[in-house]
């Protein structure tokens, strides 16, 4: 960590999931021990600016600890103690979204190279392709309660493109969560 001073002790906070930063986070620094050892803890909270940075000013004075946390949307939480002020690098915890894309069914035949847009979550809109067999994973998706995932045929993706969108389940820390997406017709008109 790096140290800062500005208005008192400064504690800089870039909020990052795997390495991209997350712009509109909360990140709440509470000051322990603050002036007065024993004191009840202030506690300040800041929202990250496009560049997913967020610098909080706390008094000067006696401190016995920092305890920065940061989240977006309610749902993904980080939590760091430091003892210095200074730069806490914060990494939002993550999952993957993977699933299989096909045409009208869940028994129909899969989709290659269909084009997947992710949105909904904290993280903002994530992209990949569907595999030759129509399977796509999409890795480092902030956890979340649900996601929309959008899949589009590359057959088909003008000037009436054929889409389907599912609502994934809760993407949880280190997991994989299954989303299927089915295409809204067959055939390109």
């Amino acid at each position: 960590m790096s140290s800062r001073r500005e208005n008192g002790n400064g504690a800089a906070a870039p909020v990052r999931v795997a390495g991209t930063a997350v712009a509109n986070a909360t990140v709440q620094v509470t000051v322990q021990g603050w002036i007065v050892a024993g004191a009840a803890p202030l506690v300040t909270t800041v929202t990250t600016n496009a560049s997913g940075q967020a610098v909080v000013n706390v008094p000067a004075g006696p401190v016995t600890a920092y305890a920065v946390e940061a989240w977006k949307g309610g749902e993904t939480h980080v939590t760091q103690s430091v003892t210095t002020p200074g730069t806490v690098n914060l990494t939002l915890a993550s999952g993957t979204l993977t699933g299989t894309v096909r045409r009208t069914s869940s028994t129909g035949p899969t989709v290659a190279n269909a084009a997947i847009t992710v949105t909904g979550g904290p993280g903002g809109t994530l992209t990949g392709t569907a595999n030759s067999s129509g399977t796509y994973t999409i890795s480092d998706v902030p956890v979340a309660s649900s996601y929309t995932v959008t899949a589009t045929s590359p057959a088909c993706a003008t000037p009436n493109p054929r889409k389907g969108s599912v609502t994934s389940g809760t993407v949880n820390a280190g997991s994989s969560t299954t989303a299927n997406v089915i295409l809204t017709s067959s055939t390109c008109p």
